[in-house]
């Protein structure tokens, strides 16, 4: 018979590695770990992390962004906690411990993957780890701007407007509305967002579409552009256009000056490509193309 392992040559807590394998049970392990999915620009995240000894010694505690350590937790060192530099990381250590890391002053930097990692001591090591990613969200700083918009319109008009977002992260969801209710899919005329050099996205949708007597049923137009970042933060801009002809000069006011320097846009609207030119308040359509 076989003693303690012995004859086998194997060290004892070598086979207690192999009995854990194969029993499924090796310890420690990280039962939970909650990473916030958005936080706002200028706010606090904080980072939780539950674990289970399961009847070893804590060693460590450990928390990486994109792979880089940036706090760490060890029971038998003084002081227990140490914080490293990490851009865009500011940790309030004096609200930090080893379940529950707390970052201030949030910035778009912020933004990334992160992961706990918890340590056994020896002889086994057992580490166990989980994570989230978090996205720092910048909202927009004032309301959209509608353009391209006359004051007033005939019946059978065609209406060509644009909607720019202020800079924001992510880049926001703009909804048009017709007299409160969302303009048809094949209506819109869609362009691909602008990215700052500060990393924000400014978006930008257009609509096109032709005026018929149920618009002016009660004797104006509403045209309203809604920008959403993240559910949780939006802003509108709505406009009121009268029902007549349209006057000899091109209104300005609204959202632009007739000062302005012209500028063209390229969208998609129902499978053709469209060009568009911006002056003030004015847009023309300048080429349709089938692509």
């Amino acid at each position: 018979m076989l003693r303690r392992g012995t004859r086998l040559g194997i060290p004892h807590f070598l086979l207690l590695i192999l009995l854990g394998a194969a029993t499924g049970c090796l310890g420690l392990r990280v039962d939970r770990v909650e990473v916030p999915p958005l936080v706002v620009e200028g706010g606090e995240a904080q980072l939780e992390c539950e674990y289970d000894v399961e009847g070893e010694q804590l060693y460590s505690v450990k928390w990486y962004k994109d792979d880089r350590e940036f706090f760490r937790f060890i029971p038998a060192d003084t002081p227990s906690i140490q914080v490293f530099r990490l851009p865009g990381v500011n940790v309030d250590k004096s609200r930090s411990n080893n379940n529950r890391v707390v970052l201030h002053r949030v910035s778009l930097r912020s933004s990334g993957k992160y992961r706990c990692e918890v340590s056994a001591e020896a002889p086994l090591f057992n580490t166990d780890a989980g994570g989230g990613r978090l996205l720092v969200v910048y909202a927009p700083r004032s309301d959209p701007s509608i353009s391209g918009v006359h004051r007033r319109y005939a019946v059978g008009a065609t209406v060509h407007a644009n909607c720019t977002a202020s800079p924001s992260q992510p880049a926001a969801a703009l909804t048009w509305l017709i007299n409160d209710r969302e303009a048809e899919a094949s209506s819109l005329v869609h362009y691909a967002a602008n990215t700052t050099s500060e990393g924000l996205h400014t978006a930008i949708l257009g609509l096109h579409f032709r005026t018929v007597p149920a618009h002016f049923r009660y004797g104006e137009l509403r045209l309203r552009c809604v920008a959403t970042v993240a559910a949780g933060h939006r802003r509108h801009t709505t406009v009121y256009v009268r029902h007549g002809l349209p006057q000899s000069r091109p209104s300005c006011g609204l959202t632009a000056s007739c000062d302005e320097a012209p500028s063209i846009h390229i969208g998609s609207q129902s499978g053709r490509l469209l060009f568009v030119c911006t002056m003030g308040s004015v847009a023309v359509m300048v080429m349709t193309l089938l692509v």
